[in-house]
C-alpha cells in the first residue's frame, strides 16, 4: 500500500516500544501507542499521556486524516478488536479483520483469512493487478504502477 501512495498509521492499544520497531522496520507513516513510564532508566509498570482505547483510536485516525489533507471518506481502517469499532465505523472503509462476530457486525467489509493482502481487493485492484504488483515491489523496480 505504501508504495501505491498511501500513508500507513498503525494505531495499537499495545505499548510504543513495540509499535515504533513495526514501523520503523516497515516504513509506516505513523505509529500510535502507549506509552511506559520510565523511571531511573526502568520501567514503572504505569503508563504516561494518553491511554490508548476505542475513543483514542477513533480521535486518532480523525487527526491522521485532517493532519494529511484527507476526507474520511477516503480512509481506510482495518481492526480486529471491541475497542476498534469506532474507528472502523468512523472511517469510509472499516473492515474487520479475523474479527469476532460483534466487530464483523460495525465493518463495511470483513477479511477471514491471515492475508493483509486482500485489503487490496477492496481498493478495486484486481488479482492480475496484485500479481504484477508484487513482481515489482519483490524486484525492487519501485516506479510507477500499474505498469
Amino acid at each position: 500500500m505504501k508504495y501505491l501512495g498511501y500513508k500507513i498509521a498503525l494505531v495499537s492499544g499495545g505499548f510504543h516500544f513495540f509499535i515504533d520497531k513495526i514501523r520503523d522496520s516497515y516504513g509506516l507513516d505513523y505509529g500510535v501507542a502507549n506509552q511506559l513510564k520510565i523511571e531511573n532508566g526502568k520501567v514503572s509498570g504505569e503508563l504516561e499521556g494518553q491511554i490508548i482505547d476505542a475513543e483514542a483510536k477513533e480521535k486518532t485516525l480523525v487527526a491522521l486524516a485532517e493532519k494529511e489533507g484527507f476526507s474520511l471518506r477516503q480512509v481506510v481502517a482495518v481492526g480486529d478488536g471491541a475497542n476498534d469499532i469506532k474507528m472502523l465505523a468512523r472511517a469510509g472503509l472499516g473492515i474487520a479483520f479475523n474479527a469476532k462476530p460483534l466487530v464483523q457486525r460495525h465493518a463495511r467489509a470483513s477479511i477471514n483469512q491471515s492475508n493483509l493482502k486482500l485489503i487490496l481487493y477492496f481498493l478495486g485492484i484486481n488479482g492480475q493487478e496484485l500479481q504484477e504488483l508484487d513482481e515489482v515491489v519483490r524486484g525492487g523496480k519501485i516506479q510507477s504502477w500499474p505498469a
